[in-house]
């Protein structure tokens, strides 16, 4: 890592064996002589947003051949 990092997906598996989609954001609190203090890292449950991502990319596809809204040829 070379700082932070941010909007990182993962796949976690629980202990049950099924995946949790997650988010993780992460960032590195270095010295003065730079050298690595800490990383603090935070994970976000990401099941309902990556739903929702998946949701908007069909909707879009299912309107027009190219999703990022150029006109198809």
């Amino acid at each position: 890592m070379q700082g932070s990092f941010e909007e990182f997906a993962i796949d976690v598996i629980k202990a049950n064996g099924q995946p949790l989609q997650m988010i993780a954001n992460a960032k590195e609190r270095r010295d003065a002589q730079d050298k690595p203090l800490s990383t603090s890292l935070a994970l976000i449950r990401a099941t309902d947003r990556r739903r929702y991502e998946q949701e908007l990319l069909g909707t879009c596809e299912g309107r027009r051949p190219n999703c990022r809204g150029e006109a198809a040829a």
